[in-house]
């Protein structure tokens, strides 16, 4: 799907942030908890990320076995303003 360039596959970039942060989120509370932080960026669990590779790397597959895609533009949009001048 991303591969190709249809209108009408178009990835749900916000369902895919929403899982992605979903996976990350046990990480990056430890982390929080971990050095008492009020400010934690996703670099500053990475090489953690990195480090559990074997569980986590599993755990991304699986939420991505199947890519979130948006709705037909037909489908999704309900009304169009055009204004001419």
């Amino acid at each position: 799907m991303l591969a190709e360039d249809s209108i009408e596959q178009q990835p749900d970039w916000d369902e895919v942030a929403s899982d992605w942060l979903d996976l990350v989120r046990p990480t990056w509370y430890s982390k929080l908890k971990d050095h008492k932080r009020k400010l934690l960026l996703l670099k500053d669990i990475r090489e953690e990320l990195l480090g559990q590779e074997q569980e986590f790397g599993q755990q991304v597959l699986e939420a991505f076995v199947e890519f979130p895609v948006l709705p037909a533009p037909d489908e999704r949009i309900s009304s169009c303003i055009i204004g001419l001048p």
